[in-house]
């Protein structure tokens, strides 16, 4: 192609046609440069789908932490769980401190040492974070509830994990300053008159026992802004990635239940059967639905609130910047119970 470029040239300097030879020249100068156009403009194209890959594998990455987290906090709820157990345990005085069992023992250990520390991964934001300059302008109302998830709610909720270590870790400095069975009794294995003594009539125990369930109520009130935050930009990014709605994994939902059928199954007014019957919800309360999202209301509650799914098997719920947890049976319809927080657990049937 050039030797035939350059014997057009050849020929028409040849026949002393400068005029034509001018014009020729400013069109082989025009077809350069639209050559160099086109290869700039095929370039920047395959740099911007580069760079849009990139975006997207990292976002990608954002929404595998958001459901490894989520699944995470299955753990936490099973720890609030148990925590909450014990902390009644205790209270009720319903451990023999007289002599206790194997399984007594291990109930006081994990009630005064078993932290409940909840760390969200944030490697994918991280990632977001370092690529910054790439990221299009219409990602913005993304940016701000990712800002929003990792910046507040996830070091919210890291901070409210290390105050929880911290009670355990000074606890564990106040036995070894000021109880000289602890260091001889772990050394032999044994529960002695002097350990007894303690948890009888010590009240340090029991108020720090109070203090590490609290701090644990006060993980699942931050940790419930931090769930529903994290799905809520989980659905951006499908949004984003032009992904269906039916690609959301179990963990993933923003309604109350999966289905109009599982919200009415579980809708009705319930009348406390047992426990305190000074409950801070009162002694009857009432489950309504809209669509398939379900809402509770009880004594002193000035407008209903809807109930966040805790579980992606189970109907366990709880609400926004609350420690409550509520768990529907899940072979019936008919009964309910509610861990709320300082006080002991409560059963509930419908009427």
């Amino acid at each position: 192609m050039i030797r035939f470029f350059r014997k057009i040239r050849q020929r028409l300097l040849a026949e002393n046609r400068f005029s034509r030879y001018l014009a020729y020249a400013i069109g082989e100068i025009l077809l350069v440069v639209i050559g160099i156009l086109i290869a700039l403009w095929i370039n920047n194209s395959s740099q911007e789908r580069i760079k849009q890959e990139r975006i997207e594998a990292t976002l990608e990455a954002i929404q595998n932490n958001i459901v490894q987290d989520t699944y995470f906090s299955y753990w936490l709820t099973n720890r609030y769980i148990r925590s909450h157990q014990l902390y009644t345990k205790i209270f009720d005085d319903q451990i023999s401190l007289e002599n206790l069992s194997e399984e007594e023992q291990r109930e006081i250990w994990d009630a005064s040492f078993q932290v409940s520390v909840y760390y969200i991964l944030t490697s994918g934001y991280a990632q977001l974070m370092e690529s910054l300059n790439e990221v299009p302008p219409d990602y913005s109302r993304l940016l701000s509830k990712l800002n929003l998830l990792y910046k507040i709610r996830g070091r919210t909720l890291e901070s409210m994990s290390e105050e929880n270590r911290k009670i355990k870790n000074n606890y564990i400095d106040y036995l070894k300053r000021n109880q000289h069975w602890a260091a001889v009794d772990d050394y032999r294995h044994e529960v002695s008159d002097a350990q007894l003594e303690f948890y009888r009539h010590n009240p340090v125990f029991k108020s720090h026992v109070a203090s590490l369930h609290w701090s644990v109520m006060d993980i699942m009130g931050a940790h419930s802004l931090y769930r529903k935050d994290g799905m809520e930009a989980y659905i951006q990014i499908n949004e984003i990635l032009g992904k269906d709605e039916s690609e959301l994994p179990k963990e993933i939902r923003l309604t109350s239940v999966a289905t109009n059928e599982d919200a009415a199954r579980l809708t009705g007014v319930y009348e406390l059967s047992s426990g305190p019957d000074d409950t801070s919800v009162g002694r009857q309360l009432e489950v309504t639905s809209e669509g398939k999202d379900l809402y509770i209301t009880y004594a002193g509650l000035e407008q209903p609130r809807r109930l966040l799914f805790y579980h992606h098997e189970k109907p366990w719920f709880s609400m926004v910047r609350s420690s409550m947890l509520l768990r529907f049976e899940t072979q019936g319809e008919n009964t309910l119970s509610i861990i709320n927080g300082k006080r002991a657990l409560t059963h509930w049937v419908k009427k």
